[in-house]
């Protein structure tokens, strides 16, 4: 039997760890909404899983009796197909990736390098990429408080300014938009140019605002 590495979730990414969330969710309401709370984990140990096997028989390779009648046959002690559990597992989870990522419009986020500039969202400042730790999408994040470990959905990518130079061990605190001035559009516009400027946010995207006649 082969030894399995302990992966430990990022700070303050919960999403990560949402199997045990529902599963703790799942426990407190039922014993909330039952009378007898020994009963209802017995039911709850003993009804099959979508791979066809209950807690119980996952657990100790049997199945439990419960205070439904059924067949002596039926607790025999019997393990299941390691193979074919695994197997069903992945199928099922491939399945469930497949329908979040269709229905949250996922998409893979871009890569990053050793002293790249990036964004920290929860901490609303700048820092440097020092490395990438073992976990997945797992990142050691420099700023001026400190070094930080974050998720990659936790910050974004700065984009270069050719006119400025920063330093690395220099942090400033960006503003949410930056006004960028465009002189071809004030000479081909001589009136509109002063209405409609040009942005470019954190995240690198261009923003203008919308033409509108002047009736």
């Amino acid at each position: 039997m082969g030894f399995r590495r302990h992966i430990m979730s990022s700070p303050r990414f919960a999403q990560s760890n949402g199997l045990a969330e529902r599963s703790v969710q799942t426990i407190k309401n039922m014993l909330k909404k039952s009378e007898d709370q020994y009963n209802s984990l017995l039911s709850y140990r003993t009804t099959p899983l979508a791979n066809g096997y209950s807690p119980a028989e996952l657990l100790m390779g049997r199945k439990l009796r419960t205070l439904l009648p059924v067949a002596p046959k039926t607790l025999v002690p019997k393990l299941p197909n390691t193979r074919e559990l695994l197997k069903k597992e992945d199928e099922c989870k491939f399945k469930q990736k497949q329908y979040y990522d269709r229905r949250h419009r996922a998409r893979p986020y871009s890569k990053v390098e050793t002293n790249d500039r990036v964004w920290v969202k929860d901490q609303k400042k700048q820092g440097i990429i020092k490395a990438e730790t073992n976990e997945p999408r797992s990142y050691i994040i420099e700023t001026d408080s400190g070094e930080i470990r974050r998720n990659r959905r936790h910050f974004s990518n700065l984009p270069e300014k050719p006119d400025t130079k920063i330093s690395q061990n220099t942090f400033e605190t960006i503003p949410d938009e930056i006004p960028i001035y465009n002189n071809e559009m004030k000479d081909n516009q001589t009136d509109q140019s002063d209405k409609s400027d040009f942005y470019v946010t954190r995240s690198g995207r261009i923003s203008k605002p919308p033409d509108k006649l002047d009736l």
